[in-house]
Formats: C-alpha cells, sequence, structure tokens
C-alpha cells in the first residue's frame, strides 16, 4: 500500500475543511466554555469524547488557544500540520506510539504557557465514553485542572467504527460546553483515581443533555 504523503494532502485538506468549517453553526452553551475561549486566565486540560472530535478544529478560528494530542501516525501528520494552519498545536503521540513523550510534553505546555491541552480520553481505540488512566497522568505531572468538553452536533451522520464518530452535515448546529474544572490531587487512597473517572464521566453526561 501507498505512504500517505502529507505534503500532498495537507493542503488540499486545510482548503476543504475551512470552507466545511465555515457552514458550521456554532453557539457556545455554558460560561465556562466562553470563559476558556475568550479569556484565557488559566491553562486546563479538555476531556473530548473521541467521537466528537471533528468539529473541534472550528473552535480554533474563535480565538482560542488549544495544543491537540495527535497520534505519530502518517495520518495524524496530516491532521498535524492541519490543526496548525489553522492556528493550533499539536503534539505527537497515543497510547500505542509515543505516547508517554506526548503526555510530558503536553505537562510542560500547560506549567509554562497560557495554553489548553485537548485530549480525547476514550481514544484511540475506546470503550467509548470510558476515560483512561492518560488524562490522570497528565493532570498529576501538570498540576493542571481537567475540564469537561462537549460538542453535540446535529444533523451528523455516524460512522460503523467503534464509537460511531459523528460527521456533522455542512449548515450543522454545533452545541460546544464546558463544565466545573475538577483537580486531581492524589490523596494516597486505592481508588482516588476512580472516584475522579467517575465524577468526570458524570459531567461528560450531565453536558450531554
Amino acid at each position: 500500500m501507498a505512504k500517505i504523503n502529507p505534503d500532498v494532502w495537507s493542503g488540499p485538506l486545510y482548503w476543504l475543511m475551512r470552507l466545511w468549517y465555515a457552514t458550521l453553526r456554532v453557539r457556545v452553551e455554558t460560561p465556562e466554555m466562553q470563559a476558556l475561549l475568550y479569556e484565557k486566565k488559566e491553562s486546563y486540560i479538555l476531556t473530548i469524547w473521541h467521537d466528537e472530535l471533528l468539529p473541534l478544529p472550528a473552535l480554533m478560528t474563535k480565538d482560542g488557544n488549544f495544543v491537540c494530542m495527535v497520534s505519530a501516525s502518517g495520518d495524524g501528520e496530516i491532521l498535524s500540520r492541519f490543526l496548525e494552519r489553522l492556528g493550533g498545536r499539536t503534539v505527537r503521540g497515543s497510547s500505542h506510539r509515543g505516547g508517554l513523550r506526548a503526555l510530558l510534553q503536553a505537562a510542560h505546555i500547560l506549567k509554562n504557557e497560557k495554553a489548553n491541552v485537548c485530549i480525547t480520553v476514550d481514544g484511540p481505540a475506546g470503550p467509548p465514553h470510558k476515560i483512561k488512566d492518560g488524562v490522570f497522568f497528565l493532570a498529576g505531572k501538570s498540576g493542571a485542572k481537567i475540564m469537561p468538553v462537549r460538542l453535540r452536533m446535529a444533523p451528523v451522520i455516524k460512522l460503523k467504527t467503534w464509537d460511531r464518530f459523528q460527521i456533522p452535515l455542512p449548515f450543522a448546529t454545533v452545541k460546544v460546553a464546558a463544565g466545573m474544572p475538577r483537580e486531581y490531587v492524589d490523596d494516597g487512597t486505592e481508588d482516588c483515581m476512580e472516584r475522579l473517572r467517575r465524577t468526570i464521566e458524570a459531567d461528560m453526561e450531565s453536558l450531554g443533555g
């Protein structure tokens, strides 16, 4: 199989997606999301479900300051170049390749810059809407609070993937909401991480109503 050439595909993808994003009707629904996009007083770790990822770059045109964790694959290289053209930044790695390095890079950014790190907490292979441990490692290393974010969109096409990945149709409405930031503090108890995991999953669920 021929390798994907990022130099060939990143440019056409950028212009195609810019046109498509311009049709989306983005609605900011919570004061937490409003402050995140426009005030930028603090750096947060943004937890996003993998199936709701696609409209996220549209927010980068709303004066947001986002750093996205992107896989180290060839597809990831195309996505990385696309996001950077939109004004975002990326760190490269996933649970399968370079994940620890990417988390440490993200922690350094959170500690030293006014930037928010976006992480698909149930990716790259699920189970869907179940938070994995990487976000807690990142919070522990950086000291940044974890903020749940939902991107609810309609109308959409849902792919037959593990997460039923959503593709909003042109002129779809995208409702963006953020919840209360949560601090991860290891109190020495065995279920410390599990308690926070359940809390954030419940926060994510409530934002989807």
